[in-house]
């Protein structure tokens, strides 16, 4: 795996914006809105709780997509996600 640079706080205000984004339109699958796939998977490990905005949710995308990204991407840089069962 190699490392990603850190995001900006720009970079991360977008993430945010288009993760919020692909929360509202998620039931349209437009690859302008989720283009490589990791809002989708990321949401799966989210679930919506009761009381939770779709901000609150939002929030919790960027963090885990940022976090992933500190970690190390594949040589392609494509995020990948390893599901423990």
């Amino acid at each position: 795996m190699t490392k990603i640079p850190k995001h900006s706080p720009e970079q991360r205000s977008r993430d945010l914006s288009d993760a919020l984004n692909f929360l509202h339109n998620k039931v349209e699958t437009d690859e302008n809105v989720d283009s490589t796939g990791d809002f989708s998977r990321l949401n799966g490990f989210f679930p919506m709780k009761c009381d939770q905005t779709l901000e609150d949710c939002a929030k919790a995308i960027e963090g885990a997509l940022d976090w992933i990204r500190e970690q190390g991407s594949s040589a392609d840089g494509h995020i990948e996600f390893c599901v423990l069962v």
